[in-house]
């Protein structure tokens, strides 16, 4: 029973400090280039590896509702008014072979991030 325990915790705290597997990669940087388009509400960014639409403040785009695109709206603003690092983070689906500089500019980037941190 005490080896038992043992593994289990050693496996948790395994987990802790891996890196997290499900990330194919991150992208981190300032937020340079924070624009709304007041015609049709799209929302771009740039940190540095292209400019990138991201969701539409007033519509569902990219599968992200509105609010969720305002609420990131409001998190990206606070980021750049404090300078501080974002981190975005990229699924592995559809993502064989790319990296922060390979998501394109002035479009989508494909795939969309699945999480948005803001670090420091």
């Amino acid at each position: 029973m005490k080896k038992i325990v043992l593994v289990l915790c050693a496996v948790v705290i395994a987990l802790f400090v891996s890196t997290p597997s499900w990330a194919a990669f991150t992208c981190d940087g300032k937020v340079n280039t924070l624009a709304l388009e007041p015609q049709n509400g799209f929302l771009w960014l740039s940190t540095g590896y292209g400019v990138h639409f991201l969701c539409n403040v007033a519509s569902i785009q990219n599968n992200v509702d509105p609010a969720m695109c305002r609420t990131l709206y409001t998190m990206l603003m606070a980021a750049k008014l404090s300078g501080k690092t974002i981190r975005q983070h990229y699924d592995h689906a559809g993502t064989s072979g790319k990296s922060c500089s390979t998501l394109g500019s002035w479009s989508a980037p494909d795939p969309l991030p699945y999480f948005v941190e803001i670090l420091d």
